[in-house]
């Protein structure tokens, strides 16, 4: 399992599952990359500065994105994740950007709020919530409203067969069948037979694989059956639907949108809803440590720019407005930093012989960006195993290095680098 078991050994012990990565960067300071074995596979994970600036200079030719056909590769097998970057992903990546960025995505504020409403009300009802669990719901609906439709109720809750581990049938709504088909393509990642016998995989013929096959057919006709019911013109996928002509000449089809769609629900839902958990954790956590001026600040901006308890303040939920909150963009960022949402990268390959640090790579090695390696960097961070918003304050003396240089570009990164940085 490589590092994803040294995670759960920190879950069994009661700890958060980044400490073995704080206890590494420590014995890591000197280094430049590493290397570690997933199941059968080894990678080399960059994570200094020098490492990673060296690593964005030789993309998109020597190095790129690898072409993942384990695992949640098969799930979105026509997604631009897996296009070397040329001239048809720029396109595509261009179009989503067009309706992701901040600019146009802020017409969505009404229908988060709308959601967030929901959920609130709902706790209300209960003693305890389990925030990360709930959060996850959370960010699920409102990434499927958002891409595929606000009126689509009616097909994400039909009940649809989902073939589980134990070849039977359990009838499931989309939410519930779309995350347990991502854990069976996690699980099917470390399967031995995708290593040993890697055909097997690429033609779909045994279980788990073939399973996975079947599964993966009944959520994407999901998928299209709320694309092609949904009056709402709001949608990404509509816009992206209406603009097919332009699409199609430019080369990518209709199946292509549906698996780019899938991608962003998968990276954008799960990472949005653990930044979430995660900070609402460090703001109660400072107080408990002896911090409490980092909650005391977040809630007096808050107030100052009429963000107030009890109070009808939908209006001002502006991207202007938002931006304008220095201090608690400095904490989101610091918990970027702290407990990023995602361990490394997805996997890149080199396509040629290269050198990186002195040291020689060949042609077809997969590479990862170690971002909790890079964020916990003592010779880029002051106080790195601390949580610290005023590191991202350019007047504070936390913004540069411990010798009061600038820090590096490269020591931080929410989640990569270069050419396929998100």
């Amino acid at each position: 399992m490589g590092d994803l078991h040294l995670y759960a050994e920190d879950i069994k012990k009661g700890m958060p599952y980044y400490i073995h990565a704080i206890k590494r960067a420590k014995q890591l300071k000197a280094y430049d990359m590493r290397v570690s074995i997933e199941g059968m596979y080894p990678k080399i994970r960059l994570f200094s500065p020098q490492a990673i600036k060296e690593f964005v200079n030789l993309e998109p030719i020597q190095i790129d994105r690898e072409r993942e056909d384990r695992g949640i590769g098969k799930f979105m097998p026509r997604s631009f994740m897996h296009d070397r970057s040329r001239k048809k992903f720029e396109t595509r990546k261009r179009h989503f950007l067009q309706l992701l960025g901040i600019n146009c995505a802020s017409k969505y504020i009404p229908l988060i709020l709308e959601h967030c409403d929901k959920m609130i009300q709902k706790w209300t009802e209960v003693t305890t919530v389990e925030l990360n669990k709930e959060l996850n719901e959370l960010t699920f609906q409102i990434f499927t409203k958002i891409l595929f439709g606000n009126d689509i109720d009616h097909v994400l809750n039909k009940l649809r067969p989902y073939i589980n581990n134990e070849n039977k049938i359990e009838e499931l709504r989309f939410e519930d069948f779309f995350k347990k088909l991502i854990n069976d393509y996690v699980y099917a990642y470390y399967h031995p037979l995708s290593g040993i016998l890697p055909f097997l995989n690429d033609y779909r013929l045994v279980n788990p694989f073939k399973r996975n096959a079947v599964n993966t057919t009944t959520i994407v006709d999901c998928l299209k059956e709320a694309v092609n019911t949904s009056k709402d013109n709001e949608s990404v996928c509509k816009a992206l639907l209406g603009d097919s002509e332009k699409l199609s000449k430019d080369g990518v089809t209709y199946d292509e949108i549906i698996d780019d769609l899938i991608v962003f629900m998968i990276a954008g839902s799960d990472t949005s809803s653990h930044a979430t958990t995660s900070l609402l954790y460090f703001l109660k956590k400072s107080d408990a440590c002896g911090n409490p001026h980092i909650h005391k600040k977040v809630m007096a901006e808050l107030a100052d720019h009429g963000f107030l308890q009890g109070a009808d303040n939908k209006h001002l939920f502006t991207k202007e407005s938002i931006q304008e909150l220095n201090y608690l963009n400095y904490f989101i960022k610091e918990g970027l930093r702290y407990d990023n949402p995602t361990f490394d990268t997805f996997g890149y390959r080199t396509y040629q012989d290269v050198e990186i640090c002195g040291v020689p790579i060949p042609k077809n090695t997969e590479i990862r960006l170690d971002l909790y390696s890079m964020h916990y960097n003592e010779a880029e961070w002051k106080d790195p195993f601390e949580f610290i918003p005023e590191r991202f304050d350019p007047e504070s003396e936390y913004f540069t290095t411990p010798p009061g240089k600038a820090r590096s570009q490269y020591s931080y990164a929410a989640f990569s680098h270069g050419v396929r940085g998100c």
